[in-house]
């Protein structure tokens, strides 16, 4: 037998959504949502921050930043 089908729009119990919605629960659903896009924003950026600071700083000028220098110097020579 195949289990029915779940809201999967509904929190599983216990689960972040449903702790979000606990401790925002008494404010209005709006300020809940810019709360949590905010927080998710900033979490994006931080993580796109860092993984290109880990990029050109750490593993292209070992790497790839050789490369792509000599290629700069073929396609201009001086």
């Amino acid at each position: 037998m195949m289990a029915a089908p779940r809201d999967v729009l509904t929190a599983r119990p216990g689960g972040l959504a449903d702790a979000v919605g606990r401790s925002l629960g008494a404010r209005r659903p709006a300020l809940a949502a810019v709360i949590v896009w905010v927080v998710a924003f900033v979490v994006l950026g931080a993580a796109t921050i860092g993984l290109g600071l880990l990029l050109t700083h750490v593993l292209l000028p070992a790497g790839l930043g050789a490369e792509d220098a000599s290629w700069s110097r073929w396609f201009v020579p001086e």
